[in-house]
């Protein structure tokens, strides 16, 4: 079964049903994504100095581009999903 999120009557039943549930949920993990996130890109950075080889260092950058990539996608799913709740609130950070 679908549900038309775009109609305000779909909107509301999807608050007080299980979809609003399904949404709570993605918001959840999209946090603790971005917690598992922001650890990768904290170590990376730390190891920086510690790291003389040049070959190092484009890993490095590789590991902290894709952090730095998921924390995007994750902010982008917790937006979406707020939305959807009708919570559009914009958070600090």
């Amino acid at each position: 079964m679908s549900l038309d999120l775009s109609h305000p009557t779909s909107r509301t039943q999807a608050r007080h049903g299980g979809d609003a549930t399904f949404l709570l949920r993605v918001v959840d993990l999209t946090h603790d994504l971005n917690n598992a996130v922001l650890a990768i890109k904290v170590y990376s950075a730390l190891l920086r100095p510690a790291l003389p080889a040049m070959e190092s260092l484009a890993d490095l950058d590789e590991i902290a581009g894709a952090a730095e990539r998921a924390a995007s996608l994750t902010r982008e799913l917790q937006r979406l999903a707020k939305h959807e709740l009708g919570d559009d609130r914009e958070e600090a950070g």
